[in-house]
């Protein structure tokens, strides 16, 4: 082999090594595959990739191929729910997902809220002692 084909050869070779160096190998995923309901990451190496939200309503989807290639795609929520009621949210472990909501978001933000609470637990209170003294008129009259 001439000088000149080994130099090429040796040159190709450095020339691809990057390359193959450069894709992330997949060595652990935590939700299954490309799940954007379910929150997860996967670990290429040391390394840990968690889903994540881009914006409100935008997700960073992570996941592993068969051939162990990692793969990145983003959704849009209200696509990925079918329901223009989805926001992408985080876990606990600041794990990303689209969460699916059969209510508009900002009612169920209105019936968590604190004030909320607290009135319709004040108008339960109101409505048991009103039944209660309703009760108690009703004995009296019937004992006169």
């Amino acid at each position: 082999m001439s000088l000149l084909k080994k130099f090429a050869l040796v040159f190709i070779f450095f020339l691809l090594v990057p390359i193959v160096q450069s894709i992330p190998i997949c060595t652990h995923e935590t939700d299954g595959g490309n799940e954007p309901k379910i929150p997860g990451s996967i670990s290429i190496f040391e390394t840990t990739l968690k889903d994540d939200c881009r914006d409100s309503k935008t997700l960073n989807e992570y996941y592993c191929l068969s051939d162990r290639a990692s793969v990145i795609e983003t959704y849009d929520c209200t696509e990925v729910c079918n329901s223009r009621h989805a926001i992408c949210v985080l876990n606990k472990r600041d794990e990303g997902y689209c969460y699916c909501s059969i209510l508009p978001l900002n009612l169920i933000n209105v019936l968590t809220s604190p004030v909320f609470v607290v009135i319709v637990f004040g108008m339960i209170t109101v409505m048991v002692y009103a039944t209660f003294v309703l009760i108690r008129e009703r004995m009296f009259v019937s004992r006169s």
